[in-house]
């Protein structure tokens, strides 16, 4: 699992005739794309704008390190990025993505979830 993460301005609509589409449109979200495509595997990496709105949002409760070298992706200049490596003040880097199985009582079902703890 790779997840990119970057905050901007898009356009969201319902497509389709048949079968509905729910889309979202705009330069922002192909950045966020590019951002996850050109991430490594159980690895959160984020842009520039994405880790200064978390550091003020949440009063520097994560941490971060700069992904070197900088990132090339389509129609921007080459970006600074950075990793999600977990709480500020841990021991150390936030462990791997993790699976585990749960079952839900109501319908007797199970499924995988993918939970990250730092």
């Amino acid at each position: 699992m790779r997840i990119g993460i970057h905050s901007g301005s898009c356009v969201a609509g319902i497509a389709g005739n048949h079968m509905f589409h729910y889309c979202i449109y705009g330069k922002e979200p192909r950045y966020a794309n590019n951002l996850e495509s050109s991430g490594e595997a159980n690895r959160i990496q984020m842009s520039d704008v994405m880790r200064k709105i978390l550091e003020s949002s949440f009063n520097q409760m994560f941490s971060f390190v700069e992904r070197k070298p900088t990132v090339h992706i389509p129609g921007w200049k080459r970006k600074r990025t950075w990793w999600l490596t977990g709480e500020a003040g841990s021991s150390g880097a936030c462990p791997l993505m993790t699976s585990s199985t749960e079952t839900l009582s109501s319908r007797g079902e199970s499924r995988m979830l993918r939970t990250r703890s730092c």
